[in-house]
């Protein structure tokens, strides 16, 4: 008669366990980790301890930094003003050096964007609307946006990229509520 074998071998203590008595894996043959739960979990406390402390001595090093202070005293958005030429210079090189990253995003906001678009859309009143966004931003020298109200991608609906899902807010308003909620939102 064929038996089922219950026990395992830990990678880590060379132990002969019980089954029981390690993590479910389900990209292993037997579907359960190398590791014993006893070994595991000793490893992680360990890796944590020495995290904790790397992460404290970079803290601890940081908070000293005037510029740290000042961008968390006066908040990002006031640092990015104030900074404009260096924030621009950052996002710039890490668009250089993560070009397929950035293509893909990219890609991808244009894809939902063009999939969101109905056939029966007025695409002069869309294209006065940003007309609209760009002379704000011009006449006041506040940066302004174009707000899908109902935003394209979400977790609780798609909204439609339509002209009376769009207004025109203040960009800092648009970029402080990301796409997580909305007017009127259930």
């Amino acid at each position: 008669m064929w038996m089922v074998r219950n026990m395992k071998t830990c990678e880590k203590c060379k132990e002969e366990k019980n089954k029981d008595l390690f993590y479910n894996c389900s990209g292993r043959k037997d579907g359960k980790q190398g590791y014993c739960k006893e070994c595991t979990n000793r490893l992680s406390k360990e890796r944590m301890s020495k995290d904790k402390s790397l992460a404290n001595k970079y803290y601890l090093n940081r908070k000293d930094d005037p510029r740290y202070k000042e961008q968390c005293r006066n908040g990002s958005e006031k640092y990015r003003n104030a900074n404009r030429e260096q924030v621009n210079r950052r996002v710039a090189e890490w668009t250089a050096k993560n070009l397929d990253r950035h293509s893909a995003y990219q890609a991808k906001r244009r894809s939902v964007k063009l999939n969101a678009t109905p056939s029966w859309v007025n695409d002069f009143f869309i294209k006065e609307i940003y007309a609209l966004a760009r002379l704000r931003t011009e006449k006041t020298g506040i940066k302004w946006h174009v707000d899908h109200i109902v935003p394209l991608q979400s977790r609780l609906v798609c909204g439609l990229h339509v002209e009376c899902n769009l207004a025109v807010i203040p960009a800092s308003h648009n970029s402080s509520k990301g796409n997580k909620y909305w007017e009127n939102m259930p």
